[in-house]
């Protein structure tokens, strides 16, 4: 009788953790812009840009809402997003409530 070579055991590890990352629930985190250490560069760039797909911090939940699409960028760090569907949300949202998924 055979005995198991290592291969076998390493493709049924693989197999394992692939399914692992497909079960986890999903990561975000917010959209970090390079800092060059000048001060005096501000105004800044927005960090998400329209047509970007975004996700919003809500306080006291663990998962984030959304998806949402980011629609303009309003300036002092507030985007007006909508749904999917096309429908924008009610009232601005600031730049450090955005989330992207990971």
């Amino acid at each position: 009788m055979s005995t198991p070579d290592a291969a076998d055991y390493t493709s049924s590890e693989e197999e394992e953790e692939q399914d692992a990352r497909k079960t986890q629930t999903p990561t975000y985190r917010s959209r970090v812009l390079p800092h060059n250490g000048n001060n005096s560069s501000f105004p800044t760039a927005p960090a998400y840009e329209p047509g970007e797909q975004v996700y919003v911090a809500v306080f006291g939940q663990s998962t984030p809402s959304g998806p949402y699409i980011v629609k303009t960028y309003i300036g002092d760090g507030k985007y007006t997003l909508e749904k999917s569907n096309g429908v924008e949300l009610a009232s601005p949202v600031d730049e450090k409530d955005l989330l992207v998924r990971q």
